[in-house]
């Protein structure tokens, strides 16, 4: 009999969130080294050895700058003098902590001139790179490349008005697939399902990203309607302000071209930083796993395969991705003729059949940590059988996960209800992502095995 655990209660969080590029920040950080050379070759200065320390200071102060100023925020929907304007303050800081670092080193050699002529190297070399990028992208979006189709739902004055700014700022990188009425009350029945079908047409010829809301004058249950039809195609929802009945436990507030709006479900993995680290992790623990363990436990696992029973030793499995993207993996062969091999039954217990996708997590297409990987036949399936299931697809699947940590298998036969607290677990631990829940179900997983094998 399936073991449950109920979910931990979790206050709705409430955070308005600043969205950093740290890829930029990796290039200008590498700007910095460039123009320091480049200045010093243009002032005609000696480098020296402390040149180091200098060099590891202006790139720790440009670091610094930038956790307090808002130079790597999203300016996709703001215009470039105010990139321009935000990469002062870090040119300032940087010319002090030159003009700091000189002083106490006693180094007088063009010191004026030398750090004059870095800052206005610094600046203009990176004030390049920012009209270069959003040249490029502009000219990509315009292209209909990396844009996000969304829909407007809303009044129509402020609905029309809003599309129009959207549509002018093709640099967005939103393409605007249609706009619809949004009743007030889900009490207006043909209104409701009017707007239903048009959502329904538009998701099926767009294959739409975002649904965002335009309107102050609806009442809770239509949000409630709009939050589960998102939700059950797992598209981005945000709303204006005033909304605030949501049901998910976390929401951000961000600016879309000076205009507030409310992302339902807005996780730290949708952030450049946070998913960078989780990659990392996923990267060089699989790596070492591999190097460490697999170099001799694969050819024994297989060795014993091939000695037990005639037959592949991986078998091949279609499965469903990030996006609902299919990508091939392999694990070993646990059967023969339906019948479970005694090295199966082991492998099967101890999870090691699926240890060769950890080339998967390699390659990108599964992290260690994440919502179970699931088949194209059970994707149908659980879609119909539970609500808010293609929310789990916003994040790469895993080959462990929240779920099964807490003993909620999925197997022929499963109840309903634990097929849907299976799915509300994983939405759970999208919610809630952090470096230390994956290093707690990691652990939790080797127990759980450890103790199946020891009490079997």
């Amino acid at each position: 009999m399936t073991q449950t655990t109920s979910l931990p209660m979790m206050a709705p969080s409430y955070s308005i969130e600043t969205r950093h590029n740290y890829t930029k920040l990796s290039a200008d950080l590498l700007i910095v080294m460039f123009a320091f050379l480049l200045a010093t070759q243009l002032s005609h200065r000696i480098w020296i050895g402390r040149d180091l320390l200098v060099v590891g200071g202006l790139l720790v102060g440009w670091y610094a700058a930038s956790k307090f100023t808002p130079l790597y925020n999203d300016f996709r929907t703001l215009t470039f003098i105010n990139e321009v304007w935000a990469l002062l303050p870090n040119l300032l800081f940087q010319f002090a902590i030159l003009t700091v670092f000189l002083f106490f080193l006693n180094d007088t050699n063009h010191a004026r001139t030398f750090s004059l002529t870095y800052v206005s190297m610094l600046g203009t070399l990176i004030t390049l790179k920012m009209y270069g990028l959003r040249k490029i992208f502009h000219y990509w979006n315009g292209k209909g490349i990396y844009q996000k189709t969304l829909v407007v739902l809303g009044d129509s004055g402020k609905m029309n008005g809003f599309v129009d700014f959207v549509k002018k700022n093709s640099q967005f990188g939103y393409k605007v697939v249609g706009v619809a009425p949004l009743p007030s009350s889900a009490a207006r029945v043909n209104e409701w399902d009017e707007t239903l079908r048009y959502l329904e047409k538009a998701h099926a010829l767009h294959l739409l990203d975002e649904l965002i809301v335009i309107s102050e004058n609806f009442e809770e249950d239509i949000a409630k309607k709009i939050t589960q039809w998102a939700d059950s195609k797992g598209v981005l929802l945000r709303f204006t302000p005033r909304f605030l009945q949501f049901r998910a436990s976390r929401f951000t507030l961000e600016l879309l071209g000076g205009k507030p709006l409310i992302s339902v479900r807005n996780t730290l993995l949708d952030t450049d930083y946070y998913w960078l680290i989780k990659r990392l992790a996923d990267v060089i623990l699989s790596t070492c796993v591999l190097l460490l363990v697999g170099l001799w436990l694969v050819p024994l696992i297989s060795l014993a395969i091939v000695l037990e029973s005639s037959g592949p030793i991986w078998i091949k499995k279609r499965l469903l991705g990030q996006g609902g993207k299919e990508f091939d993996s392999w694990v070993f062969r646990t059967q023969i003729e339906k019948q479970k091999t005694w090295i199966g039954r082991i492998l099967l217990q101890t999870k090691l059949d699926k240890f060769p996708r950890l080339l998967n997590v390699l390659r990108g297409d599964m992290s260690l940590v994440g919502p179970q990987a699931h088949k194209r036949s059970e994707y149908y399936q659980l879609q119909l059988a539970t609500q808010n299931y293609k929310v789990r697809y916003r994040v790469k699947p895993g080959l462990m996960g929240w779920a099964e940590t807490n003993e909620v298998e999925i197997q022929s036969g499963t109840d309903p209800a634990v097929l849907q607290q299976k799915v509300d677990y994983d939405i759970w631990y999208i919610e809630n992502w952090s470096l230390l829940l994956d290093g707690e179900i990691m652990v939790k997983t080797f127990y759980k095995v450890l103790r199946s094998v020891i009490f079997r």
